[in-house]
């Protein structure tokens, strides 16, 4: 795979994604991945995801894409921004707030970020990748981006208390302190998070091997993991260990021949 991650959905020239890839297959690209949805919008006709201002303007940029690609021979991997709400419609965004959907910081804080533990938002999530694959099938794969928190500053709501506590057999006294650095839960808390991530993941992937089983599930990943899943709840070697993606993209974003090499090594090491 030779790939452009295209991360407005339109191509280079928007609207125009024939000369897109045309251009593309004339450099050796052979794999597309265009950004058509995220948390709260979709750039596609979708009974599932709000409407984006791009699909108003432009059309179903997943159809374009496919449509100009073909001809080439070019994969098409549909690029899913999973819980951010950047962009999302205003009135999408308040009532998930509404239904106590996003994601809690320990203040009690709303953040403009669906929470993955809140089994609506999962729900969500998976009905969107169905959808896209069944009414998309020349589709190479589905590429899931941000699967994971962004940090650890959340999610406290009282959705992730109790779905914690389900898990961990008793109520937790003091919450959120119990959880949080230097809490007597902390590490159980984080390992706990980063567990539910991936069996999103492995739902993910029941979903889609049952309506396309021929579809490629692949995640962008940050290049370095944690033994944990770290603070952004990501155990990406265990999706390996496990045959829950079919190929993983590390987000080697260095500068430094030297650190990029270190990490290809240590994530080519890795067992999958």
């Amino acid at each position: 795979i030779v790939g452009v991650w295209d991360h407005d959905g339109t191509g280079l020239v928007p609207g125009d994604w024939p000369a897109t890839a045309r251009l593309l297959a004339a450099n050796g690209v052979n794999a597309i991945f265009p950004n058509v949805a995220w948390g709260g919008q979709a750039l596609y006709p979708s009974k599932v995801l709000p409407a984006s201002a791009s699909l108003k303007l432009y059309g179903d940029s997943l159809a374009a894409c496919l449509a100009a690609a073909a001809p080439y021979r070019q994969q098409v991997h549909a690029w899913f921004v999973l819980w951010k709400l950047d962009n999302a419609p205003a009135d999408f965004t308040a009532r998930m707030k509404k239904e106590g959907r996003l994601q809690t910081t320990a203040s009690g804080a709303t953040r403009p970020w669906l929470s993955p533990h809140h089994p609506a938002n999962r729900k969500l999530m998976l009905d969107a990748i169905e959808e896209m694959a069944k009414n998309y099938p020349a589709l190479s794969g589905i590429h899931l981006d941000y699967i994971r928190l962004p940090d650890s500053l959340s999610c406290y709501s009282p959705t992730t208390r109790a779905r914690f506590e389900a898990a961990l057999g008793k109520k937790v006294p003091h919450w959120p302190a119990d959880v949080q650095p230097k809490g007597a839960l902390n590490a159980r808390f984080r390992r706990w998070r980063s567990d539910d991530i991936t069996a999103f993941v492995a739902e993910a992937r029941q979903r889609l091997k049952t309506v396309a089983p021929r579809m490629k599930l692949s995640c962008a990943v940050y290049g370095v993991p944690a033994p944990d899943g770290g603070n952004i709840a990501q155990d990406w070697p265990s999706w390996l260990k496990r045959n829950l993606v079919d190929f993983l993209v590390p987000m080697n974003y260095t500068e430094s021949p030297a650190t990029a090499a270190a990490w290809l090594k240590a994530q080519t090491g890795l067992p999958g």
